[in-house]
């Protein structure tokens, strides 16, 4: 009687394992944007990333492009940040979506996504495409002057970091090249300029 009874209830409990399994198949392929957002709230953007990658193959949509940048950058995964943020540069609507974004999140967006791709090349060892992607996402800014966050500036920091000189040479002569600062720019400026030429100089 206790065998049947045991049974019956390891029955039941794979039944329901089973049934938790289906409904979470079904959610994560029918609802994708959904579960994006509810492992963005779990802090793991790891897994979010890949489920904004597959809501975006389902729209299409600029923005859900964005959203894969934007997890991939938080979860630091170089290979997704370039992965999605070529596609999402590539796009007519960079800029008209970058301008929103700007303003919800208070912050150049072009530059968070050309300055973390620089970065993300850098690492992976493409020095002369990262210099190319900070140099062309500056300048999608630079009539604004030398804003903080730019893209020449998050690549300054990792080329410093590593004191690299030869690629601190040719961030330094961009960053010389400069004409317009911009009103309150002036100090992140030579800070900017102190750190690579303080790379190239001790390098």
């Amino acid at each position: 009687m206790l065998n049947i009874v045991i049974k019956t209830a390891l029955k039941t409990l794979l039944g329901v394992i089973i049934a938790l399994l289906v409904a979470f198949a079904i959610a994560s392929l029918g609802f994708p944007a959904s579960m994006a957002t509810l492992f963005e709230n779990w802090g793991d953007y790891s897994t979010a990333t890949g489920y904004a990658s597959l809501n975006y193959s389902y729209t299409k949509k600029p923005d859900d492009l964005a959203r894969c940048v934007q997890d991939s950058i938080i979860s630091k995964n170089d290979n997704d940040i370039i992965k999605y943020g070529e596609q999402f540069i590539e796009l007519k609507e960079f800029d008209e979506v970058c301008a929103r974004k700007s303003e919800e999140y208070k912050l150049s967006f072009n530059q968070l996504v050309y300055g973390n791709l620089a970065c993300a090349k850098y690492r992976q060892g493409y020095k002369e495409t990262a210099l190319k992607y900070a140099k062309d996402g500056y300048a999608k800014v630079k009539e604004e002057g030398f804003i903080p966050g730019n893209a020449i500036a998050q690549l300054s920091v990792q080329v410093a970091e590593k004191s690299d000189k030869a690629t601190a040479e040719k961030l330094l002569e961009e960053v010389n090249s400069v004409t317009f600062v911009g009103d309150g720019n002036a100090e992140y400026y030579e800070a900017v300029k102190s750190v690579l030429t303080k790379t190239v100089e001790k390098a």
